[in-house]
Parts: structure tokens; sequence; C-alpha cells
């Protein structure tokens, strides 16, 4: 590094000869720095750590470097995210747990006839006697589908601690100290 900073004009070799390694590294923290003699696709272009800190301190972390006789070791803290989402809750029709359905789904009611259950539908066995109670959930008023719920849904905020994709049949979300999965009715019903 030191040579390359002494390359780039960025210091003296008298005054590289003289600082200590914590003086030095911040360097490769800087636009257009690069410790690569010639440029390849991936590396040697001066773009990467400067970038990389700008990202890690945009959402309030730190990047550090620290070299030793070993080598060099970067650490990167960032904060936890945590995405907070307004779910509907109800206990599963048949299974020991309660499940959350993410907005825009909405309940417009209890519904006559059969619904999908949606802890069946995700591999959870029945392990005790309920009374289902078929909800139907709406999205925008123009796709409706009917989940077998064990009672009335209420509306909480969830907090999404690792966030899945709409691809996904469930998500483990936090209401308080609890863990609910979170369903996507629109998979649960095999057509998204």
């Amino acid at each position: 590094m030191r040579q390359r900073a002494i390359d780039a004009g960025l210091m003296t070799a008298e005054h590289a000869a003289r600082v200590t390694n914590a003086e030095i590294e911040p360097l490769v923290f800087r636009p257009g720095f690069s410790t690569q003699p010639v440029a390849t696709e991936v590396s040697g272009r001066g773009v990467g750590l400067d970038a990389a800190r700008a990202a890690v301190e945009r959402i309030g972390g730190t990047i550090a470097l620290v070299s030793s006789s070993s080598g060099v070791r970067l650490t990167i803290v960032a904060p936890r995210v945590l995405t907070t989402s307004l779910v509907s809750v109800f206990a599963a029709a048949h299974a020991p747990v309660r499940l959350a359905v993410m907005a825009p789904w909405r309940v417009i009611g209890e519904a006559a006839g059969d619904g999908i259950d949606p802890a069946t539908r995700i591999g959870l066995r029945a392990t005790r006697e309920g009374t289902p109670r078929p909800f139907r959930f709406t999205r925008g008023g123009r796709d409706d589908v009917t989940l077998v719920c064990g009672g009335q849904p209420e509306y909480a905020l969830a907090a999404r601690e690792c966030p899945t994709t709409d691809q996904d049949l469930v998500e483990v979300v936090r209401i308080g100290d609890e863990e609910l999965l979170l369903v996507r009715p629109e998979l649960c019903r095999g057509d998204a």
C-alpha cells in the first residue's frame, strides 16, 4: 500500500517511511486508489472499497481495515435493519401456531363454504382439534382467496427480520416476543 500511495502521488517516500499502518490504511478507501498495478475486468480500477464504505456508512455502519504480519482484515459492522409490515394475524385451524398475512391482503369477512388451510399447505401436521372458520381475504378488491383460520384475524405490526421474496410461501416474522409464520395467500392458492 505504501508503494502504491507513493506511485499515486499521495505521499512522498520519506513520509511513507514515517507513517504507521494505521495512518496509511485509510488510503484504500479513497476513490481511485488501487493496490493493483494493472487494471483487469474485476480489479485495479480504483472502484470498490470507497463505494463499499459509502454504502455501509449510508445505513449507519462502519468499515475498518487492520493489517498485520499475517494479512489484512476488513471488518464491516452494519446495524440490524428491521422492516415492519401491517399484517392480519390468526390462529391456524389445526396446528398450534399463529399465522400472518401481509398487506395488501386484508380480511373482508367470514366466507361460506370451504377454504384453503394455509397451515396444511405449508406442511404443518394437524395436531389439534379446532373449528375452522373460513375468512375471505382480498388484495385491492380484485383478487380474493378464502383461508381457513382458527379464529377471527386481527391486525398488528410485524417485524420482518429477514424478509424473503414474494415467491417464498412463508417467512418468519415477529410481533413482540412471538415468532409467527407469514404466509402468502396467492401461493397457498397455487396460482402465483
